[in-house]
């Protein structure tokens, strides 16, 4: 689970590397994985645990808590890119009235993809809802 820790600047891509970022995907061959660089993470002590609140619960299921300390640019992008394909996908003609779980990118459902990769929701009533990337800082998770 990661999260901007308040020194780091605000998301700052503007269209030319947005741009970049895309060719590079749209031209990455089959065979191949696109090379991100490098991230910087640095993990969440026990005692700065209270900042993660009501994210909590994913730390009780074994995730991992980290400050993006460089690559937040590239990760921020990258967690976009993900909600609107899911988004797109779910929202297609074919795919409206069907839950997620039925949709299938590949070989896994559209609930799958987005619990790996977007968003969990604290079962058993799946009202709270902890996106695995906040793009805030930490001083507005705290104040929303």
């Amino acid at each position: 689970m990661f999260r901007i820790p308040d020194y780091q600047r605000g998301y700052a891509w503007k269209d030319e590397q947005l741009v970049d970022f895309w060719e590079d995907i749209l031209n990455l061959h089959e065979d191949r994985y696109h090379y991100t660089g490098l991230f910087s993470l640095k993990a969440v002590n026990r005692k700065d645990i209270h900042l993660f609140h009501e994210d909590g619960w994913l730390l009780d299921i074994g995730y991992k808590p980290f400050h993006v300390v460089d690559g937040q640019q590239r990760l921020t992008t990258f967690s976009i890119l993900m909600y609107e394909i899911t988004a797109y996908v779910k929202n297609a003609p074919d795919n409206k009235e069907k839950p997620d779980e039925e949709i299938l990118l590949g070989d896994e459902s559209l609930k799958d993809i987005k619990a790996k990769y977007v968003l969990r929701k604290r079962p058993p009533h799946n009202i709270v809802k902890t996106y695995l990337f906040d793009m805030r800082p930490i001083t507005q998770v705290l104040i929303t």
